[in-house]
């Protein structure tokens, strides 16, 4: 398991993520105390920052010298 919590501007955020080898995630998203079921503007761009990340890392890595195409939120959330 990772988390990790950070404070800016009265802004506060807490991420956790837990690895597991299976094929269906949860993900619980929250702005302002409340749940959002569907989604929105906050999960969406915390998936683009992350995939974004593990690109990078995986390309400053080497990992991906032979992979065609383009790394994606599902490639990240299914490994």
């Amino acid at each position: 398991m990772l988390f990790f919590e950070g404070k800016k501007d009265n802004i506060e955020v807490e991420v956790a993520l837990q690895y597991n080898d299976g094929y269906q995630e949860s993900i619980f998203s929250f702005a302002n105390n409340i749940n959002t079921r569907e989604g929105g503007t906050h999960l969406t761009g915390f998936r683009a920052a992350l995939t974004g990340q593990i690109s990078g890392y995986a390309q400053a890595q080497g990992y991906l010298k032979t992979f065609k195409g383009a790394v994606t939120a599902t490639m990240c959330a299914r490994g």
